[in-house]
This record gives structure tokens, sequence and C-alpha cells, in this order.
């Protein structure tokens, strides 16, 4: 004989898997800050290619960097969690950001010169605290954009 659950049982038992799918503190800041360390090299390639005349490859790297930093990462900000502050957990990711960003921008001419198979010296123009400054706010408009303030 099969019995019908009411609709109490079945709200308590959905609210039992959405609470085991949800992401803890930390698997939450690291899939946010997994599409934010795929999007800056990405826009840092677009960027310095642009900048010095190599453009066969910038509206692939554009939209890569635009598809990670804007549904990607507002799908992994949405996710129901364990915690409350999401806030609180991506500032935390920022700020981690802030200090690897100079790391990334070093790289950025390395790897287009191999891309390009051109010496790295032929990126005269380089990047500009003001290129990861405007990512960033690109980046924060989508948060504030998912997030309650």
């Amino acid at each position: 004989m099969k019995e019908e659950l009411d609709d109490k049982t079945i709200e308590r038992i959905a609210k039992r898997i959405m609470l085991s799918m949800a992401f803890g503190r930390e698997q939450f800041k690291n899939k946010v800050l997994e599409h934010l360390l795929g999007a800056l090299p990405e826009f840092y390639k677009e960027t310095l290619a642009r900048r010095n005349g190599k453009v066969e490859w910038v509206e692939h790297w554009k939209t890569e960097w635009l598809r990670l930093i804007g549904p990607e990462l507002r799908k992994a900000i949405r996710h129901e969690t364990k915690f409350r502050d999401k806030n609180k957990a991506v500032a935390e990711v920022l700020e981690y950001l802030h200090k690897v960003e100079p790391k990334m921008r070093d790289q950025a001419p390395r790897i287009l010169a191999r891309d390009y198979k051109v010496p790295e010296k032929f990126f005269k123009k380089k990047l500009t605290d003001e290129d990861f400054h405007q990512f960033m706010e690109m980046v924060k408009a989508e948060v504030e954009a998912e997030l309650e303030p």
C-alpha cells in the first residue's frame, strides 16, 4: 500500500535535499574564485593583444572572460549555501584576487608570446593598474547585481 506524503513532509524532504547540495563557505569561495581566476587571464590576453595590434583571438578571449564573470559567476553566487554572509565571502575572494593579480599580469605577455609565436618583447604596450581596476569594476557590478546589500 502506497502512502501519500503530505505537503509539509514533501517540503521538509526538499529542504534536506537542497541543504545536502548547498555549498559550504570554502566550497563557495573556491567556486567564485575559479571563475575569476579563469576570467582574469582571458581579460589580460584580450587587452594586451588588442593594445599591441594582435587581434586574431581577441573576440574569443573576450567572449570567454565575459561568460566567466557574467552568467557563470552569477550562477555560482546564486547557488544555495550552508552559511549566510555571501557578501563577506565574496569580499575575501576579491581580496585574494588582488594579491595574486601581479603574477597574472606578469604572465600575460609570456602566454601571448607563446600563443602568437613571437618574442615577448613584441608586446611593448603593457598592462596597467587601470586594466585591473576596469576588470574589478565589471566583476563588482556582477556581484552587486546578485547579492543583497
